[in-house]
């Protein structure tokens, strides 16, 4: 809730004025993902998490904090920019343990060895 408006906070911060953009700790929903897309692309299994849910028609099918609207990739780009697990607690109402979950989650995921998909019989391993 805003202090000063008495209205339900988004959780979208706005930059204070005079600050460029890449000045700015927090850049909230844009395309500032380099490891972090990798997490939140089809590398892990999201539905085994036990902390988020992926809904059709809500937030367009995205892996969202379960009861939320928000979106776990909200995690992954705050924290590689440079945010503080405590600033996305404040800034998004989300808790710690909703937080430390999915990076337990994504930290066992990334740990765990891939095996080599077999080979299709007919492939060439060498195409022209």
């Amino acid at each position: 809730m805003c202090p000063q408006t008495g209205r339900a906070d988004s959780g979208l911060k706005l930059l204070p004025p005079g600050v460029p953009v890449q000045d700015a700790r927090i850049m909230p929903r844009q395309a500032n993902l380099k490891k972090g897309a990798s997490i939140m692309g089809n590398s892990l299994d999201w539905s085994q998490c036990p902390a988020v849910e992926s809904i059709p028609g809500k937030v367009s099918g995205a892996w969202v904090f379960k009861d939320t609207r928000m979106p776990v990739s909200i995690v992954f780009e705050n924290l590689e920019a440079g945010a503080t697990i405590e600033e996305i607690m404040d800034w998004f109402h989300l808790n710690r343990p909703q937080i430390v979950s999915v990076l337990e989650f994504a930290a066992r995921s990334l740990d765990t060895p891939t095996r080599p998909q077999p080979a299709q019989p007919g492939a060439d391993a060498h195409p022209v």
